[in-house]
């Protein structure tokens, strides 16, 4: 995995990977002993590339490259509904009953990626709701490539 900007918190996460799944007993000591963890098959290389404006990204989904190139590259002109509503769970209901997955809530909203507008409007018919187009995130891209 090629790093750049915010390495050490990538790094910082796999190191703690394994004691973070796992129960712990820690002495005064300082030592740390790690009771039934599980450990995954897997291995990981973490390529600090350092930091540039055009560090290049690798998605992979089953082990496989599904896009590559600059966050902006990747997001491009991908964009995600925006559901305004007072009743976010009767919208989260209807876009579920319309097989529409990967809605996030975020603050007081639902960000649905990939679906187009039209498709959640649809969803949403007679329901109080107000939608808007934004920019998708890298994440809300990722989950397009896969779904």
């Amino acid at each position: 995995m090629a790093l750049g900007y915010r390495a050490d918190v990538v790094k910082r996460y796999f190191l703690d990977y394994y004691r973070l799944r796992s129960d712990l007993t820690v002495t005064g000591d300082g030592s740390v002993e790690v009771h039934d963890g599980e450990r995954d098959n897997w291995r990981i290389h973490l390529v600090d590339t350092g930091i540039t404006g055009r560090d290049r990204l690798a998605v992979m989904a089953a082990g496989a490259v599904v896009a590559e190139g600059t966050v902006a590259e990747i997001t491009g002109d991908a964009t995600v509904t925006i559901v305004e509503t007072p009743d976010l769970a009767e919208a989260l209901d209807a876009l579920d009953r319309a097989g529409l997955p990967g809605v996030a809530l975020v603050g007081r909203s639902l960000r649905v990626p990939g679906a187009g507008g039209d498709a959640v409007e649809q969803a949403l018919a007679g329901l109080d709701v107000r939608t808007r187009t934004a920019p998708a995130t890298l994440e809300e891209r990722f989950f397009e490539l896969v779904a």
